[in-house]
């Protein structure tokens, strides 16, 4: 099975990725940062530099082509403090842009 993991390079996903590659799944990384499992030299990691919250819906439905499975494991990074209320930050990184990764 091929999966792409959004927000492969955080808590969450960095479990995902290793889990996935361990079960024999090809993986796809979209993370904005460099992933901290180095794809370079592994047919069964590929990487993709994206923030899914820039990608407009044609761009994220090209770089999901082709996957059989999508993890969303994007969070928010609780190392910097959120302005209050905290909701619509919390709504935006994981409600907003879940109707465009289903499309």
């Amino acid at each position: 099975m091929k999966i792409m993991v959004i927000g492969g390079n955080g808590l969450l996903g960095t479990h995902t990725v290793r889990e996935a590659m361990e079960r024999g799944h090809q993986v796809g990384l979209m993370s904005r940062t460099r992933p901290v499992t180095d794809p370079a030299g592994d047919e069964a990691l590929s990487w993709v530099r994206a923030d899914v919250h820039a990608l407009s819906r044609p761009e994220l439905a090209l770089i999901l082509a082709g996957h059989d499975a999508v993890v969303y494991s994007l969070g928010m990074d609780d190392r910097f403090p959120h302005p209050r209320p905290a909701y619509p930050v919390f709504h935006h990184d994981h409600v907003t842009v879940c109707p465009s990764v289903r499309e």
